[in-house]
């Protein structure tokens, strides 16, 4: 791992769990070992990094999506279950205490971080309302159910799951929010 790649990192685990503001350069250059004048070469502030942050966890966060929901080659009720259980998998190995993104954008008050957090959540909102629709052709759905309604149920409730998850520092709150989606729209 180069000494950019460490940066992020440790500022990507550090800003999730302690927040955007909380975190400096200098407690990354500390913790991290690397030169000052290294760390300001690949970030010109704590701005930039925060940017770059932002971009890592939304990656993650596609990734779920991408090889759950949104894979063709799964079947539709192993959608479901993986992408639960990747949550749960990153929650449980502190990967991410909370929904980082929401978090850390709103503390950065930039444009560009809103444009970050505001681009993944239409992504997963997409990728879920695709995912309900499918259910619904398949009949694995409950058919009355309006989509974009259900994928923003499902996605506020993860996201309460999540911050649940991340005060009682265990997976219960995620596994209970499954359940809840599931009864709710599940045929």
């Amino acid at each position: 791992m180069n000494n950019k790649e460490k940066i992020l990192q440790f500022a990507a685990s550090e800003m999730s769990r302690l927040g955007f503001n909380a975190v400096s350069m200098d407690m990354i250059v500390e913790k991290t070992g690397i030169a000052k004048s290294n760390a300001y070469y690949h970030y010109q502030n704590k701005e930039d990094l925060g940017i770059d942050v932002l971009n890592f966890w939304a990656g993650i966060w596609r990734e779920f999506c991408e090889v759950t929901i949104s894979n063709k080659s799964l079947e539709f009720d192993m959608k479901f279950e993986q992408f639960f259980d990747r949550i749960i998998l990153y929650q449980t190995k502190a990967h991410f205490p909370g929904p980082p993104l929401l978090q850390i954008a709103g503390e950065m008050q930039n444009a560009r971080a809103k444009e970050i957090y505001q681009e993944t959540y239409r992504f997963y909102y997409t990728s879920c309302a695709n995912f309900i629709l499918l259910g619904q052709q398949k009949g694995v759905i409950k058919r009355n159910l309006n989509a974009e309604l259900a994928s923003s149920l499902l996605l506020n409730e993860i996201g309460g799951a999540l911050m649940e998850s991340r005060i009682s520092q265990n997976a219960a709150p995620i596994i209970k929010a499954k359940h809840i989606i599931k009864s709710l729209i599940y045929a």
